[in-house]
């Protein structure tokens, strides 16, 4: 069943919006959509509520070398608005995106390469190799050479950012409450 038009419906279709419709005409914004679909009526487009903002004029020198999100927080307006402008000077979005977004990237030399912590044998027979394992507890230990790189037949350990000897290794696990003997005291 089609809705009947409401008395004055026509004269103010074109300056209001479906919701300032349907609130005067007291109805959903369903309804109103139902009526202006049946009686077909052509809609004209509302002027917009905030105006276009203007691409400045030196934006195209400015907007080179910075990601969009840059040039927001320079210009103070949204991503929409900054793609806009981008477009109307002629600059590709995907082209965009690529040449603006790559940021310079931190030296990661500081950053230990990923070794699981279960790097050491399960079979240990010595007491090092025991004491790594106690100190596996409390994070990575692992066969390492002098330079501190992983090495499963290397002379030295490594714990955090510290290389150590067997010795050393079991002085710090000993610290932390290992007994190198306690395994001879469970029979």
């Amino acid at each position: 069943m089609s809705r009947p038009l409401p008395e004055g419906f026509l004269g103010v279709v074109h300056t209001l919006t479906i919701r300032q419709l349907a609130e005067k005409f007291q109805m959903g914004t369903k309804a109103v959509r139902e009526i202006i679909a049946v009686h077909g009526i052509k809609r004209q487009s509302l002027p917009s509520r905030k105006p276009v903002v203007e691409r400045p004029d030196n934006f195209a020198d400015i907007q080179q070398g910075k990601s969009i999100l840059e040039l927001c927080r320079y210009y103070g307006r949204n991503k929409k608005t900054i793609r806009r402008w981008l477009a109307e000077i002629g600059v590709d979005r995907a082209e965009a995106r690529r040449s603006y977004a790559t940021k310079p990237t931190r030296c990661a030399r500081h950053i230990l390469p990923f070794v699981a912590p279960t790097t050491v044998p399960a079979r240990i027979t010595t007491d090092a190799g025991r004491a790594a394992t106690f100190l596996q507890h409390y994070g990575a230990v692992y066969r390492c050479n002098e330079r501190g790189s992983p090495d499963i037949v290397g002379n030295r350990w490594r714990r955090g950012s510290a290389i150590l000897t067997d010795a050393e290794l079991i002085e710090r696990a000993e610290r932390l409450g290992w007994d190198a003997d306690a395994w001879k005291r469970v029979a």
